[in-house]
């Protein structure tokens, strides 16, 4: 895997991973091996996942609730659940509505498809049916679901390998 577009997006966490893929990128890794080259880096995953939630909070959809206790300082971040619904409902618009499905919807939707987080919130029977339909289109325009559903089960591997197998 090599990056076609090696410059900053402005986005903090986006720019962070772009840093140390530029900075190993002489040496080409697939999917996979970045996967596991961050699992095994906590720091650098906290820092991806600090500078994640920062975005989600300054985006306003989550808020932070830290300590008063001076002694064992703490923060908590909450959702919040309008920023949930709002999601809910784009994603039952698009995909249980006739009409398009942006492409951010439906990769969106295949990975909570593979976590198993669809059915807590609409008609498991009905979206499966329409992401099988998404995932067999053969216009040229819906090549990125292959390319999404191929990138879930590579970082599903990943995992695996990363766990000897142990983990289901």
């Amino acid at each position: 895997m090599r990056l076609k577009e090696a410059a900053d997006t402005g986005v903090t966490y986006m720019d962070r991973v772009l840093a140390v893929v530029r900075n190993k990128e002489n040496k080409p890794k697939s999917l996979k091996k970045w996967i596991v080259y961050f699992y095994y880096r906590q720091r650098l995953r906290r820092q991806v996942h600090q500078a994640i939630l920062q975005s989600l909070v300054q985006k306003g959809a989550m808020k932070v609730e830290e300590s008063k206790d001076q002694l064992i300082p703490w923060k908590k971040y909450l959702d919040i659940d309008q920023a949930r619904e709002f999601v809910v409902q784009k994603i039952g618009a698009e995909l249980l509505e006739p009409g398009t499905v942006e492409k951010s919807t439906a990769t969106l939707c295949l990975l909570l498809e593979k976590t198993n987080l669809l059915k807590s919130y609409y008609e498991e029977k009905q979206l499966k049916e329409k992401l099988k339909e998404i995932k067999e289109q053969e216009q040229e325009s819906i090549i990125w679901v292959k390319e999404v559903c191929k990138a879930i089960n590579e970082i599903e591997a990943a995992i695996m390998a990363s766990f000897g197998g142990a983990v289901t």
